[in-house]
């Protein structure tokens, strides 16, 4: 496991005096958070002196899987040779708790009270996502390197979206109790960086399919899918991000839905019906109790 580094200190918004210890102490600071009051605190801190960057982090979305690695990366160099402090209004939490995945920390061995405090179920699977991969045997803290350029512009949010959808089936097969397919996800993960297909006619190659198929019109207008069980049958929830707009992710769906249904009857089940839902409710779904974690 990667020993914390311990110059990088994550914090609430403190006011008054606290920001002015914290300025006397820093040689940096993050601020985690996405609306105007982000964007005051920065200034403040820039008219005390001190060099301060925005990630502009919404408690009801989740930054791509570039874009985090990224961030830590970032972070984690910054950190070699200036004192850097992490703060914000509450997503300072997922931030901290992607850093420690990716300094070698299971899921499962992150503090219970960090893991509560993660504003959205979507912050919750950014982590689900940030595991398998370590799991997987993925090097997240080359990767993390690798992403740095991504931090604070998202990257190649396609490319991101394919491996965090080939990770959401990946590991919800294991939460339904049929089988891990980690190989898969390092596959699907290789195959997205080098911009090549998964090859072949087995399951993985069908889980990259039906990724694809989950962005099909390229927007990234899908978030998230979760599969729920009841004896030999499953529903599958869509979770979309334009889900009030006229066509909201029906042409996702419809392109989806025929690999959906071949891969759940390759588990031996049947697929009763996709509905598409708010992105947090589909998070929600497929993740709520892992971790300790329970949905607000």
């Amino acid at each position: 496991m990667t020993g914390l580094i311990t110059n990088l200190i994550f914090a609430e918004i403190g006011e008054g005096r606290e920001l002015l210890r914290r300025a006397a102490t820093a040689d940096l600071v993050l601020v985690v958070g996405d609306g105007v009051e982000a964007l005051v605190r920065a200034s403040r801190y820039r008219e005390l002196g001190v060099e301060v960057q925005v990630y502009p982090l919404s408690p009801r979305d989740s930054p791509t899987l570039f874009s985090i690695l990224g961030l830590v990366g970032w972070l984690r160099e910054q950190a070699v040779s200036a004192t850097v402090v992490v703060e914000g209004y509450g997503g300072e939490k997922l931030v901290e708790a992607a850093y420690m995945v990716v300094s070698g920390y299971n899921l499962s061995e992150l503090p219970v009270q960090l893991i509560a405090r993660l504003q959205s179920p979507l912050h919750l699977r950014t982590l689900v996502v940030l595991d398998a991969l370590a799991r997987s045997g993925v090097n997240l803290a080359a990767e993390a390197k690798r992403h740095i350029n991504a931090a604070f512009t998202g990257g190649d949010a396609y490319r991101a979206s394919l491996v965090e959808h080939a990770a959401d089936i990946v590991v919800q097969k294991a939460r339904l109790g049929l089988g891990e397919e980690l190989a898969c996800l390092a596959r699907v993960y290789r195959a997205a960086m080098s911009g090549q297909p998964v090859t072949g006619s087995g399951e993985c190659s069908l889980v990259a399919r039906l990724a694809e198929r989950l962005d099909v019109e390229g927007v990234g207008a899908v978030k998230t899918v979760s599969i729920a069980r009841s004896g030999n049958e499953v529903k599958a929830y869509v979770g979309c991000k334009l889900l009030l707009h006229d066509n909201s992710c029906m042409p996702e769906l419809e392109a989806a839905e025929p690999l959906l249904r071949e891969l759940v009857e390759r588990w031996g089940l049947e697929l009763k019906g996709v509905e598409l839902v708010d992105p947090e409710e589909a998070a929600c779904i497929a993740y709520e109790g892992l971790a300790g974690y329970t949905c607000g």
